[in-house]
């Protein structure tokens, strides 16, 4: 009893004495208020009210470690955190009251946090005699045991690895790349032209509080005298409310992966266009999941990416798996890098080497002196990955070191690091490595020069195939910003000759020999491209030049993409876009091979040609005007590249590829019940030919429906000689050999379009608009047109004001072709756009916000009965057979471009004119070329570079040439 008055004795003393030196209730009140920020894991914020409170208490021991914890959590002044947990472990507990904003002990794991601050400060041996003291006074089977001997054998790492300083050069980035905020995840291309990495930086697109900036992406490009220009933000089409973080990028510099923080973390691609990128598309093969995927990289040919993931069946924690590129253009399913890369801990941050076999990556579960360190390790003749060596101090700190990329011959080497004496939290470093050796490589690099100085064409590539294999090794484009085009080689074990060749539609083809001998390990090859316009009087020897048109049935020009496989590997040689114009495709393919030359488009059949080039050295131009077929009922076509040996229904191996595009279609299109049908030519018995003919069709059947193709949706039909598709016989009665050959073929039906069906059933379930044609002024071809949208789909704007009284439709600066429409709550809405797809409207949605209108956002038109007001030119009447040239100033089809998008926003007087599967933005209509001509040629002058003149007959689009024609 003695004893508890005594202490209650104290108790009140000790209250009084706290009452006589602070405001209590203040001091109560910034507790509670820094407390709640640690709640909340927002140290940056709770850090100066402790410090407050601790300049009002110094000799608090649960202040002093609460300013301990902060600067420690908070990446910021770690090494600072000494002295004040050093007071904190004057007074610890077991019976700490975390909560309790007059409780002046600590908890006992200020122990371990002081261990940790020692280390960080490197007092290796205080931060080992701390964390055993930390081990001596918690149970043995707190969890923290392990985390304190983990620390432990860090500190002693770290011993061995100052011992044995590297002699590296470490450099901080200027301020045009480093800030007071954090930097890091720096990804350069392959010549370091062009550095990208992520920041947290208050005039980011997303931030939401002082200290907690949303993660945004940014660039910087390097002069000819080695200096990186400021860093600016890449651009909204990237940069978005959420967080994206630079992860990485293709050795050419145009494709860049990200992360974004949607579904727990995923992995998504931009790709540079020209000053801008792409609107980023999520990786949609094995490389995401359901689980947390942090970074990735793809090598230089483009053919593996390695990647981050926390998803079961690895080591454990985050590991490294990749996923690899088959020949069928299709990636396989992800595979872990196993025991030897990953550990029981995490694994992040991978970075590939262009010389595909060293491969760095950051890891706090191998031999490391402080959190995550650097590591690199190759792959063996074996296939198996070398043991990881750590790269050592001073790129290795008691910190966390990660996300190391390299330059090219390995010589220089960028990461982000939290280190003393630079100018930020986080910032970016380059290191200089003179004693690394790194596999030889040859990098092949030039500029594009165009005859004319013409703007590069869009869609062009490069190819690099090995002479020897005549396996293309690697593919690129070159970047649309600067011309220059990069390439990485291999020399391999004994010397390797490359074939470079260029292909861009509308320009003669360029093929280079390249030799690169072995053993001569890194070097540059600068070689200047020239392009010129196609002449086909021009012969090249030693090439094949493939082209022609592609157009529907009933004449019109049709985007599509164009395959070449070779038949005999399965590889995918190239593949290309056609833009849906009257322009020619245009190929080079190498001699001596066998084709499957596939061309394909959205609700068409594919086609099909089997191309076998001999080895001969003279030019030879092959021309390919292809007819594709609507996918409908009784449509049919042949399958050119289905091959059997002679009198045999097995089929053969060159066969596998054709059979796999139909397999895809089938898949793709479940609606689809088909017939294969099987031909002979006339010779022979005709019984016979009956039954080879239903047994090769057999034969196809039975490959679909192995492959999981459901056999009630296909009939397998021998139709022998009966239905032959060319003479079999010349008029002098000899065999015609080149119709028999014609004749012998496989071909498949479509039996039943169910889906056709229902899209007919939903058409007529859906009523058509009424117009009302009103003339608003003395012009009159300037209409409004109120329009009764249905409900029965979305149909997407993007708002820029809503107002009580209606304004001019132009009176807003800065944008074009603005309508308007009266809500039923009475606001008259200004809009621009009208979309069925929502990331249409979300692309234009961006270049909008870049015209100065921050506050605009997407808006349902067809959300409930609401009318339009759309000023259009309504033409008048005019002959049912003459011509109208407009100017194009873009399209787009499913996705909008951002230039389209821009287009809608910055040119005045747009018309939307439906073209197949692309909607084309118009400007314009006249009678004569002339006219149109002269308004190109202005909208060329204020800088719409893709502006160009086309020509409609009845509403249908036709060439320029048919145009002049017709006028004749």
């Amino acid at each position: 009893m003695k004893k508890l008055l005594i202490f209650n004795f104290l108790i009140l003393c000790s209250t009084v004495l706290f009452s006589q030196n602070f405001d209590k209730g203040l001091f109560k009140e910034k507790f509670i208020e820094a407390q709640y920020h640690i709640e909340f894991e927002n140290y940056k914020l709770a850090l100066p009210i402790f410090i407050e409170l601790n300049k009002m208490d110094p000799e608090n021991s649960n202040v002093n470690f609460k300013v301990g914890l902060c600067m420690i959590k908070s990446n910021i002044r770690k090494a600072e955190a000494v002295g004040f947990l050093e007071k904190a472990v004057l007074n610890v507990s077991p019976n700490y009251d975390d909560l309790n904003p007059f409780e002046k002990r600590a908890p006992v794991n200020a122990l371990y946090y002081l261990g940790f601050a020692y280390h960080i400060a490197y007092k290796l041996d205080e931060a080992i005699a701390t964390f055993e003291k930390f081990k001596s006074v918690i149970s043995k089977k707190n969890y923290m045991v392990a985390d304190a001997e983990r620390s432990i054998v860090m500190c002693l790492n770290a011993k061995e690895f100052i011992g044995n300083k590297k002699e590296y050069i470490i450099d901080c980035l200027s301020d045009s790349i480093n800030t007071p905020y954090p930097e890091y995840s720096p990804v350069v291309s392959l010549d370091e032209s062009t550095l990208i990495f992520t920041s947290r930086r208050a005039e980011e697109s997303g931030s939401i509080a002082e200290s907690m900036h949303n993660e945004d992406i940014y660039i910087s490009y390097k002069d000819n005298n080695g200096i990186w220009s400021a860093a600016k933000s890449i651009g909204t089409s990237i940069n978005t409310m959420d967080h994206e973080a630079s992860i990485g990028l293709s050795a050419d510099g145009q494709k860049l992966f990200i992360y974004k923080s949607d579904d727990g973390g995923s992995i998504w691609m931009s790709e540079q266009l020209s000053e801008s990128w792409s609107v980023p598309q999520k990786l949609d093969f094995d490389v995401n999941s359901e689980h947390w995927e942090t970074h990735a990289v793809i090598t230089a040919e483009q053919k593996t990416i390695y990647f981050a993931s926390n998803r079961p069946g690895g080591q454990g924690g985050r590991d490294i798996w990749m996923c690899k590129k088959l020949p069928n253009g299709k990636w396989a399913k992800a595979q872990n890098l196993g025991a030897q890369i990953n550990t029981k801990h995490d694994e992040d941050a991978p970075f590939i080497h262009p010389n595909g076999k060293t491969i760095y990556f950051s890891s706090d579960g191998h031999k490391t002196m402080g959190g995550f360190d650097i590591f690199y390790s190759e792959i063996q003749e074996d296939g198996k990955w070398s043991s990881p060596i750590n790269m050592g101090y001073p790129i290795n700190t008691t910190d966390d070191d990660i996300y190391f990329v390299t330059s090219g011959d390995g010589k220089r080497g960028y990461f982000s690091s939290l280190r003393e004496n630079c100018i930020g939290e986080k910032d970016i470093f380059m290191v200089t490595i003179d004693d690394i050796q790194v596999e030889s490589i040859t990098v092949l690099k030039g500029k594009i020069t165009i005859d004319g100085d013409e703007k590069l064409p869009s869609g062009a590539l490069i190819y690099v195939t090995d002479v020897e294999t005549g396996i293309v090794v690697n593919e690129s484009r070159p970047n649309p910003r600067t011309s220059v085009y990069t390439l990485a080689l291999s020399p391999g074990e004994h010397g390797k000759t490359y074939s470079i060749s260029y292909s861009a539609e509308g320009f003669e083809p360029i093929t280079a020999t390249i030799e690169i001998e072995a053993g001569m390990g890194y070097q540059e090859i600068e070689k200047e491209l020239f392009l010129h316009p196609i002449n086909f009087e021009s012969k090249t020897k030693g090439t094949v030049a493939l082209s022609g048109t592609i157009k529907n049935r009933q004449g019109e020009f049709i985007s599509a993409t164009i395959s070449v496989i070779d038949n005999i590997t399965g590889e995918e040689i190239f593949t290309a876009l056609t833009k849906g114009t009257e322009a020619p495709y245009y190929f080079v393919l190498q001699l001596g091979k066998n084709y499957n030359i596939s061309y394909e488009a959205e609700d068409y059949l594919f086609h099909s040609e089997n191309l076998n080039i001999p080895n001969k050295p003279e030019y030879s131009e092959i021309k390919k005007n292809i007819i594709l077929e609507k996918i409908e009922t009784g449509t049919k076509i042949v399958l050119n590249n289905i091959f059997f040996d002679h009198n045999k229904s097995i089929l053969r191996k060159e066969s596998n590829v054709e059979l796999e595009k139909l397999y895809t279609l089938l898949n793709k299109r479940p609606e689809l019940k088909i017939e294969v049908g099987g031909h002979t030519d006339s010779k022979g018995n005709a019984e016979v030919n009956m039954v080879l003919s239903k047994a090769r069709a057999q034969a196809v059947v039975d490959y679909l429906t192995k492959n999981g193709i459901n056999r009630s949706r296909l009939v397998a039909k021998g139709y022998g000689k009966d239905a032959p598709i060319a003479p079999n016989n010349l008029a002098n009665g000899k065999p015609d050999l080149d119709g028999m050959q014609l004749n012998r073929r496989v071909e498949f039906k479509i039996l039943d379009y169910t889906k056709a069906e229902l899209e007919k059933v939903r058409e007529n379930q859906t009523n058509t608009a009424e117009v009302e044609t009103i003339i608003i002024d003395n012009r009159s071809d300037l209409v409004t047109k109120p329009v009764n949208y249905t409900t029965k789909s979305p149909l997407y704007g993007v708002q820029i004001g809503a107002f009580q009284t209606s304004l001019p439709n132009n009176d807003f600066p800065n944008v074009k072709n603005v309508h308007s429409f009266i809500d039923n709550d009475g606001m008259i809405r200004y809009v621009i756009g009208s979309f069925n797809i929502r990331s249409q409207a979300e692309t234009l949605k961006k270049a909008v916000v870049e015209a100065g209108y921050k506050d605009a956002f997407i808006v349902d038109v067809n959300k409930e009965k609401k009318f339009t007001n759309e000023v259009v030119h309504e033409k008048k009447p005019k002959s049912l057979e003459k011509v109208e040239y407009m100017v194009q100033v873009g399209a787009y089809s499913t996705t909008i471009t951002a230039q389209a998008a821009k287009s809608m926003v910055e040119i005045d007087g747009i018309i939307e004119k439906q073209n197949g599967e692309l909607m084309l933005l118009t400007v314009g209509s006249f009678s004569n070329i002339e006219s149109a001509e002269k308004l190109k040629n202005e909208l060329v002058a204020k800088g719409v570079q893709e502006a160009f003149v086309i020509a409609f007959l009845n509403d249908k689009k036709i060439t320029l040439q048919a145009a002049k024609e017709f006028a004749k």
